[in-house]
């Protein structure tokens, strides 16, 4: 299930866990999960056409990176996440991003350790573009390949679009490709993307990134603190600043 532009996405009722270790990726699973979808018996027909009835009525919207064609699925009982889109200035740039956060559940409880929390965030883009239009931009979270998760999302440029995507694993691995560049997020989950004059773009990590986001401040519609702490952050972090003021990096138009 996918939608653009959203900053909460409800993909299916569950059930929480609270194992305070990962529970293992085995073999095993990994034979299961590769022939899940292979019996036809066993596909969730309903989530099929509604997939399908999404994907006939989006053809107007901006797709992600990676789009999709629905096809059947086995019925599967869990999915929750968290795509909140990020909007930051930092001297006179306006800089965009998001951050992906995915629940708990017994692959990734471990790794919250407030007992308040029940979304842990894996990936945040954060980018200065030439395009700043709401229609140039779309976004996308997808727990159809669970326990896996996958984020994509296209951004339009004046050098060409940049597409991204991010996937955080039942195994624990946590990485992205940004325009064709493979990043291990496990040595930084902050992507910081910057237009260049010369038509490239230049591509770090940061380890900054908040550290989790309860269920009740999403679904309040109230501003989440740990989120607008985190953007005040990276509106004052040192290395932030340097790489997008850099003296090849673009300048917007006002």
């Amino acid at each position: 299930m996918k939608t653009q532009f959203l900053t909460i996405i409800y993909l299916c009722f569950f059930s929480i866990a609270f194992a305070q270790a990962p529970k293992p990726w085995t073999e095993a699973d990994r034979e299961a999960y590769a022939h899940r979808n292979e019996d036809s018996t066993k596909w969730d027909r309903e989530m099929f056409a509604d997939d399908l009835e999404f994907h006939q009525g989006s053809a107007e919207y901006l797709s992600p990176a990676i789009a999709e064609i629905p096809s059947p699925l086995a019925e599967y009982k869990w999915g929750y996440g968290a795509l909140m889109p990020l909007k930051i200035e930092v001297e006179g740039k306006q800089l965009l991003g998001y951050t992906l956060a995915y629940a708990k559940d017994s692959y990734r409880a471990h790794l919250l350790t407030d007992p308040e929390a029940f979304y842990h965030p894996f990936f945040n883009l954060i980018v200065l573009t030439d395009s700043l239009e709401t229609d140039h931009r779309s976004s996308a979270m997808i727990s159809r390949n669970y326990p896996h998760y996958m984020s994509t999302g296209k951004l339009k440029t004046s050098t060409g679009d940049l597409d991204w995507v991010q996937m955080q694993m039942a195994d624990g691995q946590n990485f992205a490709i940004v325009s064709q560049r493979y990043l291990d997020l496990t040595y930084g989950q902050t992507v910081l993307v910057a237009l260049q004059k010369d038509g490239s773009i230049r591509i770090r990590q940061i380890e900054l990134s908040p550290e989790s986001i309860t269920k009740d401040a999403l679904f309040s519609g109230e501003p989440v603190d740990k989120m607008e702490s985190f953007k005040e952050q990276l509106a004052n972090d040192p290395t932030l600043i340097e790489f997008f003021t850099s003296p090849g990096s673009i300048d917007q138009q006002e």
